[in-house]
C-alpha cells in the first residue's frame, strides 16, 4: 500500500521520499505551565491565528503541505487521492519533528480546560485526572493511550499548523495528540467524518484500514457508533509508520493504530469536508431572511382540525416554497456566494479559535 507496507497493498497510495534517519530521544517531560507561560502560548497563538490573508501566506502554507505530502505536488495529491483513497509518505515531517515532544504533551495536558481520552483496548477509563500529567503518565506505563482532542487550542505550534491546513484545504481543522504504548492500541475499528492526516512524531505505529462500504461520506450529524464494522466486506491494508512519515486516511475510511516499537506519539490533523448538506444549511441561513419561510402551519390536534384540509392548504404552500427553493439552488449568484464564504471561513475559524 504505502511506505513500509506490512499487508495488503493498495494501488491508490504510493511509497514515496527519502527517509531521515535521525533519531529521536523522549525528551524529559517539564512541569505543570505557569500562569504566565500559559497566558504567552495564549498570545502566541492568537498572533498566528490572525495572521492577514494575502498570497504570499497562503503560498507560504501550500508549500508547508506541500513538504508534508512529497514528492507529490499539492494539486496531483488533491487530484488523485484527497476524498478518494489512502495515502502516505516516508520522512516528510521532519520539521514537525523538531517542534513536538513529549515535554509538549506534558505542558497541553496541565493547561486549562483540555480535551483528555484515556483508553485502553477500545475502552475509555472516566476517571479524572487530579494529578494532571504524572497521572497520565502513570496510566500510560499501564497500556493506556493519552488522547488529547483539540490540542490546537492549547499549542501554539499546533495551532499554526491547524490555521495552515485549513486555509489551503478550505475547512475547520482541530488537532489531535494520542500517545499509545508499544504493543497497544487505545480505540478499536472506527472512522471519521473528517480528512485525517496522521504525522508520526515518535515511535512505530501500526495503522490498518479498510474501505467503508457499509456507511460511504459519512458527516457527523450521521455518525454510528462503529457496531456495523462487521458487516464490513473489504480487503484490510496495513502501513507502518515511522517517525516523520505522513498516512492520509480519507473521510469514512475504517481504521485502528496499534504501538508497533517504542513509546508513539502521533498527531491526528482532522479536515471537516465540504458536502451538499453544508450548501444545504447555506441556503436555509438565507431563507430565514424571508417572511414566506416562517409563516406560522397551523398544525393543531386531531380533534380541532380536518386533516384533508390541512393536507391541501399546506401542499399548495409547498408548492410555491418549492418554486422558490429550487431558484434559490440553482442561482449561480447562491453558488458564487456560498463558494467566497467557504474560501474565507478557514481564515475565520482559525481567527476565532
Amino acid at each position: 500500500m504505502a511506505a513500509r507496507p506490512t499487508g495488503a497493498w493498495h494501488a491508490g497510495c504510493a511509497r514515496s521520499g527519502p527517509r531521515h534517519r535521525r533519531s529521536y530521544s523522549t525528551a524529559q517531560a517539564r512541569g505543570p505551565m505557569h500562569k504566565e507561560d500559559s497566558l504567552q502560548v495564549y498570545v502566541a497563538r492568537r498572533t498566528w491565528l490572525q495572521r492577514p490573508m494575502n498570497e504570499a501566506n497562503l503560498a507560504h502554507d501550500q508549500e508547508f503541505l506541500r513538504q508534508l505530502l512529497a514528492p507529490l505536488e499539492l494539486r496531483e495529491f488533491l487530484t488523485r487521492f484527497y476524498h478518494c483513497v489512502p495515502y502516505s509518505t516516508q520522512g516528510t515531517a521532519g520539521q514537525v519533528l523538531e517542534r513536538f515532544g513529549w515535554d509538549d504533551v506534558a505542558r497541553i495536558v496541565e493547561s486549562p480546560g483540555v480535551d483528555l481520552v484515556i483508553s485502553r483496548g477500545g475502552e475509555r477509563l472516566r476517571v479524572p485526572l487530579a494529578r494532571g500529567f504524572a497521572q497520565a503518565r502513570a496510566l500510560f506505563e499501564e497500556g493506556y493511550t493519552i488522547g488529547i482532542r483539540h490540542a490546537e487550542q492549547h499549542h501554539p505550534y499546533l495551532g499554526e499548523i491547524a490555521a495552515r491546513f485549513g486555509r489551503v484545504l478550505a475547512g475547520p481543522v482541530d488537532v489531535h495528540v494520542y500517545c499509545t504504548p508499544p504493543g497497544k492500541h487505545g480505540f478499536g475499528w472506527h472512522y471519521d467524518a473528517e480528512e485525517v492526516f496522521i504525522v508520526q512524531v515518535q515511535g512505530a505505529k501500526e495503522f490498518a484500514l479498510r474501505k467503508n462500504t457499509v456507511n460511504p461520506f459519512p458527516v457527523v450529524e450521521a455518525m454510528s457508533p462503529g457496531r456495523e464494522f462487521h458487516a464490513e466486506q473489504m480487503p484490510m491494508m496495513k502501513c507502518l509508520l515511522q517517525p516523520g512519515d505522513v498516512l492520509y486516511i480519507p473521510s469514512g475510511y475504517w481504521h485502528v493504530g496499534i504501538g508497533s516499537e517504542g513509546e508513539c506519539i502521533s498527531l491526528a490533523i482532522g479536515v471537516m469536508p465540504t458536502t451538499a448538506l453544508t450548501y444545504l444549511d447555506f441556503v436555509k441561513r438565507r431563507l430565514l431572511e424571508d417572511i414566506r419561510w416562517r409563516v406560522r402551519w397551523r398544525v393543531l390536534a386531531d380533534s380541532l382540525q380536518e386533516h384533508e384540509e390541512l393536507g391541501e392548504q399546506l401542499r399548495a404552500e409547498l408548492a410555491a416554497l418549492a418554486k422558490q427553493l429550487r431558484s434559490l439552488f440553482e442561482s449561480p449568484e447562491t453558488l458564487a456566494a456560498f463558494l467566497a464564504e467557504r474560501r474565507s471561513l478557514y481564515e475565520n475559524d482559525a481567527k476565532q479559535q
